[in-house]
C-alpha cells in the first residue's frame, strides 16, 4: 500500500466516522430536514461513496490503538488530524507530544495502521 492509498483509506475512514456521528445528532423525526419553499438551495456535489468494509477495518485498528497502553497517543493524533481537523497545537496537547514531533508521530501512526491492515488481510 502506497502513501497515497493509505491517505485515501484514512480519509475514507474519517468520512465514515463523521457521517455516522452526523446521523446521531438528530432525533428520529424528519423535522430537521425541512427547507423553506421561499429559499432555493442549489444541489451541491455529492461526496464520494464510502467503502464501508475498508472504513470498518480502519475503525477496528484505531479502537485497538486506543486499548493498547503505548499507542493511545497515536489514536488521539489520528482522530484529531483526520476527523476533528483540530489545530496541530491542540492535538499535540491532547496526545502529549511536542509540536516539533507532530509530523513524525503522525507518520508513525500511519505506519501502524498500514502494518495492521496488512496483517488483517
Amino acid at each position: 500500500m502506497t502513501d497515497d492509498d493509505l491517505e485515501k483509506t484514512l480519509k475514507n475512514w474519517a468520512s465514515y466516522v463523521r457521517d455516522r456521528k452526523s446521523r446521531q445528532q438528530h432525533c428520529a423525526s424528519i423535522e430537521h430536514r425541512y427547507k423553506s419553499p421561499q429559499c432555493w438551495y442549489p444541489p451541491g456535489p455529492r461526496p464520494p461513496d464510502i467503502n464501508w468494509q475498508e472504513a470498518l477495518s480502519v475503525e477496528k485498528i484505531v479502537v485497538w490503538m486506543g486499548l493498547q497502553h503505548g499507542t493511545k497517543k497515536y489514536k488521539t493524533l489520528l482522530v484529531g488530524h483526520y476527523i476533528k481537523y483540530s489545530p496541530h497545537i491542540v492535538t499535540c496537547k491532547r496526545s502529549g507530544i511536542r509540536l516539533c514531533d507532530y509530523d513524525a508521530t503522525l507518520q508513525v501512526a500511519r505506519l501502524i495502521v498500514r502494518n495492521r491492515m496488512r496483517d488483517l488481510c
